[in-house]
């Protein structure tokens, strides 16, 4: 029935944008139990996989105050260390 309908475009569009917002409620769920190791991967992850409009960027970095005024410790994840 679909035959010759291009829809990969909008299905990848629409797939990409439900990743974000999974990976946000997460984020979101990470920060209110207070698990701000977790918190800090979801957000690399999402920043550097690109999964987050440049319009959310602000937003998403806001959600960093919790975790740098708190005094949970935790390292740098490996996925943003640069090679040299």
């Amino acid at each position: 029935m679909l035959n010759g309908l291009d829809l990969e475009g909008p299905l990848l569009s629409f797939k990409h944008r439900f990743t974000f917002v999974a990976r946000y409620a997460e984020l979101q769920r990470h920060l209110a139990h207070m698990d701000y190791a977790a918190a800090a991967k979801s957000i690399v992850s999402i920043l550097s996989e690109g999964l987050a409009p440049r319009s959310w960027y602000a937003i998403i970095l806001t959600d960093l105050i919790p975790l740098i005024g708190s005094s949970a410790s935790f390292s740098i994840p490996d996925c943003i260390l640069l090679d040299h």
